[in-house]
């Protein structure tokens, strides 16, 4: 599925995205509960973000290894490194190394 948001900063284009437009981070506990999705393109502040929330997105630069989760971290960044601080949410899988599956799981509170 794809969705919209208003952009509350500059955003880049596939990142991690909450609700209220800004990037999400696994460093802060209010986001778990208000991530939105993976913008599909860079916007400047106030306008309007696409963002993919179900649904497989590509991109060339990435380089992902198939079979292993990816994760958000922190400035709506991404890794297939699991967590150790903040919370751990699986954002996708990679379908291939440049294309991901975006199907974000519940957080995991990390103590």
């Amino acid at each position: 599925g794809t969705a919209s948001v208003i952009a509350s900063e500059n955003l880049g284009g596939h990142r991690i995205v909450t609700v209220e437009g800004y990037y999400a981070s696994k460093d802060t506990s209010v986001d778990k509960f208000k991530i939105l999705g993976m913008t599909t393109g860079a916007v400047s502040i106030g306008e309007a973000a696409q963002v993919i929330t179900h649904g497989s997105i590509t991109e060339s630069s990435w380089n992902w290894t198939v079979g292993n989760p990816i994760f958000l971290s922190t400035n709506g960044l991404l890794t297939q490194t699991p967590p150790t601080s903040g919370f751990r949410m699986i954002i996708g899988i990679p379908q291939t190394s440049n294309t991901m599956f975006v199907d974000i799981s519940e957080p995991i509170i990390i103590i």
